[in-house]
Formats: structure tokens, sequence, C-alpha cells
């Protein structure tokens, strides 16, 4: 969500990877896992991005939706694409739904960053639409069919462009039903809003942010992923995560802890359901990862997370920790509370979160103590709860 409106990610990946040879690269591994799940997941750890929309050819669907359940991705759906780029992405378009923001990103292009993702959004407030482009370096000519140059064009004032192209969404969505059965073929969606006159912003995109067209560029993009690993590990494949979290009680307000609901008079007060047992693992993932807290992620004055369910907001973690190259090996968790007596739930609890970090229940553990009468906890004023939580690169997994 940007600035209390709805983000959408409609990524097109509907081509036919002619200069791959009719390999599909889309579904070709990148550090072994299909090209297309690395930028959906880059896409889907942007904060701001709210769910995406995914087009494919028709005899790719099938792969797609197998694709997602594997993943677990919870914010995707899916759509069949047409004959052309732009009737892809406006078959795209006609799926989502509401208004707000729109990113068009094409699927071979999996080193987007959360902070490209921003400041698209930010870019495109002005006048509704905004693409990200690198100043070209080369010298650029004009030639001739015949292979002969003809001029040479000033490149000071000439950009590479990239995606994600950022828009208001009912702005690009009228573009393309305006052009719907024209036969002017477009390279790129802001192309359709220049013809018709309206002016779109450019930003600086990134190096790293280039499209995947030939086995060149996969063997590339492998390079490029192996060193953003290593960046991003510091050489090694293990990261520990502390977390912490206390919450009031509150009367009124159900108990939940674990995702599971304790009968109880009071509850906790929070903004969301107030799980302080989730939201202390919540925090261990994105401490252990580097990402930040929950309260950066989903800050308690946005009205989006309003009662909003921790244990869908951990499955939110969990991608976001996916698209950095990480996933959950173990979590340990200490819940402090004088009453009621928690543990009869603590083998649902453990249950429901081992089902959301895709852990063994082996790999959950979760222990409840008292604070001895002591402080505000041994009053009973509120509950608090530590975790830890051990990650490790994907590509290690059993």
């Amino acid at each position: 969500m940007f600035r209390g409106e709805a983000v959408f990610g409609l990524v097109v990946a509907a081509g036919q990877s002619r200069r791959m040879g009719g390999r599909d690269k889309l579904f070709s591994p990148l550090a072994g896992v299909p090209l297309l799940a690395r930028t959906v997941e880059r896409l889907l750890s942007s904060p701001l991005v709210d769910e995406a929309v995914v087009v494919l050819r028709p005899e790719r669907m099938e792969e797609g939706r197998k694709l997602a359940q594997e993943r677990g991705w919870q914010r995707v759906r899916f759509c069949t694409g047409g004959p052309r780029r732009q009737d892809s992405v406006r078959l795209g378009l006609e799926v989502l739904e509401g208004e707000g923001w729109v990113l068009i990103h094409d699927g071979a292009r999996p080193f987007l960053t959360p902070d490209l993702v921003e400041r698209g959004l930010e870019a495109a407030a002005a006048v509704g639409a905004a693409v990200p482009g690198l100043p070209l370096a080369d010298t650029v000519k004009r030639a001739s069919p015949a292979g002969l140059v003809e001029e040479t064009l000033p490149r000071e004032a000439l950009w590479s462009v990239q995606t994600p192209q950022t828009f208001r969404l009912s702005l690009i969505r009228q573009a393309h039903r305006h052009f719907a059965s024209s036969p002017q073929t477009f390279t790129d969606d802001a192309a359709l809003l220049e013809a018709l006159g309206h002016p779109v912003a450019i930003f600086p995109g990134e190096v790293d942010n280039f499209k995947v067209t030939s086995a060149g560029d996969l063997r590339r993009a492998e390079e490029v992923w192996r060193i953003q690993e290593q960046s991003l590990s510091g050489g090694t494949f293990l990261r520990i995560g502390l977390g912490y979290d206390v919450h009031r009680m509150r009367a009124g307000r159900r108990l939940i802890l674990g995702g599971v609901e304790v009968p109880s008079p009071r509850g906790l007060a929070g903004h969301s359901d107030a799980d302080v047992l989730t939201h202390a693992v919540m925090d261990a993932l994105l401490g252990a990862a580097g990402l930040g807290d929950i309260g950066t992620h989903f800050p308690p004055e946005d009205p989006a997370w309003k009662d909003a369910s921790s244990l869908a907001l951990l499955e939110r973690v969990v991608e976001m920790l996916a698209a950095a190259g990480w996933s959950p090996r173990q979590v340990s968790a200490v819940l402090v509370a004088e009453r009621p007596r928690l543990g009869p739930f603590v083998p649902m609890m453990r249950a429901r979160l081992a089902e959301r970090l895709g852990l063994s229940l082996q790999e959950v553990g979760i222990q409840v103590t008292t604070n001895e009468g002591l402080g505000a906890l041994g009053r009973g004023e509120g509950l608090a709860a530590w975790a830890v939580a051990l990650l490790g690169r994907p590509s290690e997994r059993r």
C-alpha cells in the first residue's frame, strides 16, 4: 500500500522466448529455482506491494499454478495473455479490481529491489506514470537497411528504459482499452500514454535490473545472483535473529497467541490482532535476514493492518525472506503470562506457526512461563514473548 492506496504488481510472462531458441526462459532455473519465481518473489518482497497478477501463455497456466503452490504464494493470481505484449498487459489489467497503483514488470527481470519499487511510486505520484531507466553510456547511431550509418544521435537525452513501470491503475487501464483494437504495436506501456499526450516521469533504474533474453543473459544472471547471495550472507549460509514483543491486556479484546484463540476475559491491545507470540517470531525472522522489523513493514498507523491476522502477516514475512534468499530453519519462543494458563494451547500454536513457516513440529519450540508476580507482567497487565529464529539458504535445505 502506498499513501493509503492499493499497490498491484502485474508480471508479464506470456512471451515466446524466441531468442532462447524455443526454450522457455521464464521456467529455466536461476540458482535452482525457476526464473519467474525469482522475479515474482522479488516483487512481493516489497512491503508496498499488496498482490500480484502473473500473465502466462495458456499452455503454461497449469505449470504456473503448480509453481505457486510449491512456493507457497498467497497473494498471486494468474491470467492468460494475448498475441502481443500489450494484449497480455491489457488482459492482466482487467483482472485487477478497484483503484490504486500498478507496477507492470517483465517476468524476465529477476533483480528488481524494494527500493526500485518505492522510488517508482514516488516518481509516479506527481503525474500518474513513471519508468525507470539508465542514461545511455554508448554512442548511438542510426543505420540504413543496407547497414550504413546515417547519423549519430545525441545520447545526452537518451535513456535505456526498464521495468517495473508504475502507473495509476485507472490511467493505464484506460490507455490500454483505447488501443485494444489498434494495429499499432507498443514495446512498453509508457508508450501508450505518450501516444495519448500524457506525461511520463523517468527516474534512475538499477544496473542489475536487466532483462534475461538469451542464454548468455541467463549465465550472467547466475553470476549476479551468486554475488548478491555472497553479499547478503557475508559468506555464511546460516543467520540467527532475536525477536521480542509485549502488549497490554485489555477487556473486550480476543486473546490470540500463535494464531490460536485462547479463552480469556481479556485480550491484548494492538492495531492488528495483537498476537504477541507471532510478532516476536516475525521480528526474529526479519532481524536474522537484516530486513528491519514489523513496525517498518506493517506500521501501526496504516489502516491496511487494522485487526489484521498476524499469521497472514507472517506469511508475507516468509515471502520477503524467500525473495532475499532465505528460508526458516528453526524457531524457538518463550511466552510470559501470569494468566490465563497457556500450556494446553501450545501444541496448536506450534502447529499453526509450523504450517506458516514451512517447518515440521520438531522445528518449532514454544515454552510458557510466568514472571513470578514481578513487575507489570507479574501483575497480569500484559503478555510478552521472546523468539529466536534460525535461517538458511533454500538450496541448503535437506
